[in-house]
């Protein structure tokens, strides 16, 4: 049976096909055979790239931009930050290292003819709103009523694009990661958000990791990627406009509708996972705390710890189940707003949208939440 299914709260949809699962090009390698550990085979080791030539890999820092914070692990077992300085030599001893992207969507000291430069304070003032997590918002929604030549604006975008290099394995990824590295990988993600939400000029953070080529990452040293930007994402701004309208926080009403639910694939001390009713793709999952946080920067040490351990044991039971696929991550987060509820969603790249998607925005996933949950649930890595 095909459904139409509207997102929780948003007036977004999707397509449960799972008919579609039987056409060959759709998770499986065999016209209408079962998903299972050896039905779908993906490879992110793709390119070149030896632990000798990859940029990421200790020994190399002198082919990457110098380290804006590179974490050392303490005799304690802590972390140490130290900066890369020009004309040093770089040291290789690093767990962690942050540095700037040579390819960036945002970068610092660009300019623009004719544009205006945009800051907290300046958005505030034109926009005479207080929040500065809203006026990114509804700067886009401003900007794009505006037609005619006289009238298109363009702005100087201030902003930082980070790479972190998450390990000095070059093979070694979240999945893999023990305990102490995936947990310290977490306190990293959450010192980086903190610093660049501390700065006048940026209104959102995206931290977010691409896994495989197809998934669209360009390096297979593991990676995450930090974008700070001085406007909020349409697709934040359309969520707390519903939050507002409803005047309740629709995801905390999500995780107490589902964790009686056959969706639910784990719920653990603090964090449940569940295949979102409203999933794009096939073996798409949400992580959301049990208790409401608006960001990383409401979490302690424990909370931390359980999100890079939950995080970790999924990623592992989408290993096993798929053979490593191709996923992307994102942290969902809004500083500033505590009627906002973080959350860390989970997408594996097993089909490829076409025309009707880049035409409807309504994605057609050929494998139903319920049955993707029931396969993670069944496996323990």
């Amino acid at each position: 049976m095909v459904e139409l299914r509207k997102h929780y709260f948003l007036e977004e949809y999707c397509i449960i096909a799972p008919e579609r699962n039987r056409r060959p090009s759709d998770l499986s390698a065999h016209d209408g055979s079962e998903i299972s550990e050896s039905s779908v085979q993906f490879s992110i080791k793709g390119g070149s790239r030896t632990e000798e030539t990859c940029p990421f890999c200790p020994g190399n820092e002198d082919r990457t931009p110098p380290a804006n914070a590179a974490y050392v692990e303490t005799d304690s077992g802590g972390l140490g930050v130290y900066q890369d300085n020009e004309g040093e030599t770089r040291r290789a001893d690093w767990k962690i290292r942050c540095f700037n992207n040579l390819y960036p969507a945002f970068t610092r000291g660009q300019s623009v003819e004719n544009s205006t430069y945009l800051t907290k304070s300046s958005i505030s003032s034109v926009l005479q709103k207080q929040s500065f997590c809203e006026t990114g918002g509804a700067l886009l929604r401003q900007v794009s009523r505006t037609f005619g030549s006289q009238d298109l604006k363009r702005y100087a975008a201030p902003g930082s694009h980070e790479v972190i290099v998450e390990t000095p394995d070059h093979y070694n990824h979240p999945s893999d990661l023990s305990d102490k590295d995936v947990i310290h990988l977490f306190e990293v993600y959450r010192q980086r958000y903190e610093h660049y939400m501390g700065a006048e000029d940026i209104v959102f953070t995206s931290i977010f990791r691409n896994h495989g080529r197809e998934a669209g990452a360009s390096l297979s040293h593991p990676h995450t990627q930090l974008v700070a930007m001085p406007v909020m994402p349409p697709a934040l701004c359309h969520e707390i406009d519903a939050i507002e309208a409803k005047g309740s926080c629709p995801y905390c009403e999500i995780i107490s509708a589902e964790e009686e639910s056959e969706r639910l694939i784990i719920q653990n001390e603090g964090w449940a996972v569940i295949a979102p009713f409203f999933s794009k793709a096939p073996f798409e999952f949400w992580i959301l705390p049990t208790e409401h946080h608006s960001s990383m920067l409401d979490f302690d040490g424990r909370t931390i710890k359980s999100l890079a351990l939950t995080l970790r044991e999924m990623l592992g039971r989408l290993k096993l189940l798929l053979n490593d696929p191709p996923y992307n991550y994102a942290l969902y987060q809004i500083c500033g707003r505590d009627d906002y509820h973080f959350n860390l969603r989970v997408r594996p790249k097993l089909t490829t949208p076409g025309g009707y998607e880049m035409n409807t925005d309504i994605h057609i996933n050929p494998l139903s939440p319920e049955q993707a949950a029931e396969y993670l649930r069944k496996l323990i890595t």
